[in-house]
């Protein structure tokens, strides 16, 4: 029995040091190139169809003859990332893991890896009203030399799931836009990682612009990637942790009753405003449109916190 109980032990430490490796497609666009409309409305149920298969990063193209606010914001980031490293000046285009696949609605056809990675990425992070924090730790379980190599670099993401604008902010009529990048930790180029054997830790911490991003929508993505030939060895996708911003909230919107039992009503709310609700141990619990009212019979008792699209954030207490 013992040795039985050892045997299965061992598998389960066996299985806890695999993970499943993620394809990385790098988009660019802009918000004023014609084709890229008709493109990304084919492209986006196939991507979506990906599901946790692949992550996707959108890089929106702002330039003398393309007008795209969020590339003017990302404009440094996307120009190193697309144009300098990539020597990519045209759209709609995809990269998938560091290769050059050209125009993107020729990668339809692509099928997901089915594969253990040879490294492991494994982060988490807390937000200090705009101050978020990444630390990543990183194994290797294969036995390639390149890992190692200082031209692998650890790049880190920040992106908007979903962007939304009332009016088209280019010229292509586009008003929904999908995984636009924000920001990336340190610098465009990547960070170099010392390794410990076959771990390193890599810490890094970015200030975010509130007033130009919706924290709700937000999402980081972690890769590594060698500089040399592109090669992405790995992409792992994070919630950012709203949770450790529970004591930066509102005290200009009021919940009530507050605690409350069964329904809360939010005021200076309309009714479609989208509301999440987060435990405190940041756990999203409750995603929805507000309707007048917010049902909470489901949650046990105990302290919630309410992000709101507007980016503030309001406590309340179910009994």
């Amino acid at each position: 029995m013992k040795l039985l109980i050892l045997f299965i032990i061992g598998l389960n430490l066996a299985f806890a040091q695999t993970q499943k490796k993620v394809t990385l497609i790098e988009r660019q666009s802009s918000a004023s190139c014609s084709s890229c409309a008709a493109a990304h409305k084919t492209f986006q149920p196939f991507a979506e169809s990906l599901d946790d298969n692949a992550i996707i990063i959108t890089y929106p193209r702002h330039d003398n003859s393309h007008y795209d606010p969020m590339g003017i914001f990302a404009n440094e980031i996307v120009k190193t990332r697309m144009a300098d490293y990539y020597n990519n000046n045209s759209f709609p285009t995809a990269v998938v893991n560091g290769k050059k696949e050209g125009y993107l609605l020729n990668i339809l056809d692509l099928e997901p890896e089915d594969s253990d990675s040879e490294i492991i990425i494994n982060s988490d992070n807390s937000l200090n009203g705009t101050d978020l924090s990444l630390n990543t730790d990183l194994e290797i379980v294969g036995d390639n030399p390149n890992l190692q190599n200082p031209n692998t670099r650890l790049f880190a993401v920040i992106k908007e799931d979903y962007v939304s604008y009332d009016q088209s902010p280019g010229s292509n009529g586009e008003t929904e836009f999908y995984d636009i990048i924000r920001y990336m930790f340190d610098n465009a180029n990547g960070f170099e990682i010392t390794w410990n054997d076959n771990n390193a830790t890599v810490n890094l911490n970015q200030n975010l612009d509130l007033s130009e991003v919706n924290i709700n929508n937000l999402k980081i993505v972690v890769f590594v990637q060698n500089l040399l030939d592109g090669t992405v060895y790995q992409a792992q996708s994070f919630d950012v942790n709203l949770s450790t911003n529970i004591n930066n909230y509102s005290d200009k919107i009021s919940i009530f009753p507050n605690p409350s039992y069964q329904n809360i009503k939010i005021s200076d709310l309309s009714n479609g405003d989208k509301v999440l609700i987060f435990n405190s141990l940041g756990d999203k619990v409750i995603d929805t449109l507000y309707n007048g009212n917010i049902n909470i019979e489901s949650l046990t008792s105990g302290q919630y916190f309410i992000i709101l699209e507007s980016n503030e954030i309001v406590k309340f207490v179910k009994n």
